[in-house]
């Protein structure tokens, strides 16, 4: 996937959980702030990140570790390596290093989409099926 010079909202990015969705919103937008900052604005917006990613991995984690959820581990991994990341960047950004949260932000914008679809979209689906016994059923209208 290419790195995007910007990231926005795509319908592609929904998973089908609303809770879900919405802080997938809250990522976008986030991660959005952080690449249009300036120097001065990097360090408030990588705060800003950092704090919305450990409330939004909380909350995925939480709920992996409510059940048995077969591919926990990998997703679970995942969230920690970005929370790291997180809070290294922070510390070279308060050094004086703004390129590396520059990288970090496009990084964000590349990962993003590919966790979405390799790992968020499975787990809203084990959540949707151990909440309602099944999954979920989709009506298209092919009315014209």
């Amino acid at each position: 996937m290419e790195i995007q010079a910007g990231l926005t909202w795509k319908p592609e990015y929904e998973v089908g959980d609303a809770s879900m969705d919405a802080a997938h919103r809250d990522f976008v937008e986030t991660v959005s702030s952080l690449l249009a900052a300036t120097d001065a604005e990097l360090p408030g917006a990588l705060s800003m990140f950092r704090e919305h990613a450990e409330q939004h991995f909380g909350e995925e984690d939480t709920l992996m570790r409510s059940g048995d959820y077969a591919s926990a581990q990998c997703h679970l991994d995942e969230h920690q390596a970005v929370l790291a990341s997180i809070r290294e960047v922070q510390e070279r950004v308060a050094a004086g290093d703004c390129a590396v949260g520059r990288r970090l932000a496009r990084e964000l914008a590349r990962w993003f989409p590919e966790h979405t679809v390799a790992m968020d979209r499975g787990l809203a689906a084990w959540a949707t099926k151990r909440r309602l016994g099944g999954h979920k059923v989709h009506f298209v209208s092919r009315l014209a």
